[in-house]
């Protein structure tokens, strides 16, 4: 079979959720699919290539829409959000993605000619390359930003919801919950079938507006428990201190959903305990003041920024402990708790809400501690200095780990979509 996975950024496909996109894609093409990967790009040129048994697509978005309306200040007027709020959200790299998010607060007639647009170039690929489906994912307002224009495709549409907005309850677009519950149920309408997480899935079946759809969902987890090869060690972002425990956190922090305030107070407690002989190190893109200021009087915390994912990697294999920071949404689970599994290292757990969607998964995972941000009682000194005296060394067999989370592995959902394939 044919299969378009129409993705995100194509320069960043092995980045976070489009990089489970393109594990999933690439799993099929070794059972005999035939699958092309479309990502977003600012290239003036849209280019192809082959990689890894896929063939790669460029869709050239610079030309979709003026930019003077993608600009913060129209972003700011169609939002109603306060200037500060609207730069926070505000993401110039790729008109499509910017005029979709205008999108998501106040359709016009210029939002719709760019989904019209990116739509067209869509269904042209998908015509040119004999598409038998196609897979829309990543944020899905921008899917259903390019198919609202589309009142029938021709060929089975199949939607991976790996960024829902519309049950979003501690969002800063709250007000807007209805209209963006409108927008996500019209992409269901178009769908042969949903896929989602098994967090939105229970969500789902309890609201009325998405409910009806329940027959048409999939649930399935992020599919990041693999195998992982040995990484170089030269390929390590920085050099470890090998007499002291090594902390690393991947992915992005901000103030707004991953604010980490509380992970470093927590530490900074445990030092001033005596239990001082540990470095936190970060990875990844740094939008939170608070670790801006923190790192101005703390040298045993280290940000290194962004990295490639393989580099990323093998910064993970020889670090001794990871940490997640959780989100604030409760029907987010973030997908690197999946990676941080698969690499069997000890994991140090921030939960910044009471019903934090990630518990059920690190609760069942053999060496980890969760420090309850959201718990005003909770003291989690004694808990840090024990289990980094403790931990060093240790290590979860991927064996183990893919008997607690096979339904979070890339040969499950390999099975999940074939089973879908199957029935079209």
């Amino acid at each position: 079979m044919n299969i378009l996975f129409a993705a995100g950024d194509f320069d960043k496909q092995l980045h976070a959720t489009n990089k489970i996109v393109y594990n999933v894609a690439q799993s099929l093409a070794q059972k005999g699919h035939r699958c092309i990967f479309a990502g977003l790009s600012n290239f003036d040129d849209a280019c192809t290539e082959n990689k890894d048994g896929l063939k790669l697509v460029r869709i050239n978005s610079s030309h979709i829409c003026d930019r003077a309306f993608l600009s913060l200040e129209n972003f700011v007027r169609s939002s109603g959000l306060a200037r500060e709020q609207a730069k926070k959200k505000f993401y110039f790299a790729h008109p499509v993605y910017t005029a979709a998010l205008l999108y998501r607060y106040n359709i016009g007639k210029k939002e719709l000619y760019c989904a019209d647009s990116y739509a067209k170039q869509l269904k042209q690929l998908a015509d040119r390359e004999k598409a038998d489906m196609i897979v829309v994912s990543y944020m899905p307002f921008i899917q259903n930003f390019a198919l609202v224009t589309q009142n029938k495709w021709d060929i089975p549409v199949i939607a991976w919801q790996l960024d829902p907005w519309g049950l979003h309850r501690a969002d800063i677009m709250q007000p807007l919950a209805a209209q963006h519950t409108e927008q996500e149920t019209s992409l269901f309408e178009k769908c042969r079938q949903i896929i989602t997480t098994p967090v939105l899935y229970r969500q789902y079946s309890q609201h009325p507006s998405y409910s009806r759809y329940l027959d048409k969902m999939v649930p399935l987890d992020f599919p990041n428990v693999k195998k992982l090869p040995e990484h170089n060690p030269q390929d390590c972002v920085f050099s470890f201190d090998k007499d002291i425990v090594n902390l690393l956190f991947c992915g992005i922090v901000h103030d707004d959903y991953r604010n980490p305030q509380f992970l470093l107070d927590s530490l900074s407690a445990v030092r001033k305990s005596g239990c001082d002989r540990f470095k936190l190190h970060f990875l990844g893109s740094n939008e939170s003041d608070s670790l801006r200021r923190f790192m101005t009087e703390n040298d045993w915390v280290v940000h290194h920024g962004n990295v490639p994912l393989e580099k990323a990697f093998a910064t993970m294999e020889q670090a001794d402990v990871l940490i997640n920071i959780g989100n604030t949404y409760d029907n987010q689970v973030p997908s690197k708790i999946f990676d941080y599994f698969a690499f069997g290292k000890p994991i140090i757990n921030v939960e910044k809400i009471h019903n934090c969607p990630a518990r059920e998964y690190i609760s069942r995972y053999p060496c980890s501690v969760t420090l309850e941000e959201w718990n005003s009682s909770c003291d989690s000194t004694s808990a840090l200095c024990q289990f980094l005296a403790d931990c060093k060394g240790s290590h979860t067999a991927f064996e183990e780990v893919e008997k607690l989370f096979y339904n979070c592995t890339l040969n499950y959902a390999t099975d999940v979509f074939c089973d879908i394939i199957d029935k079209i």
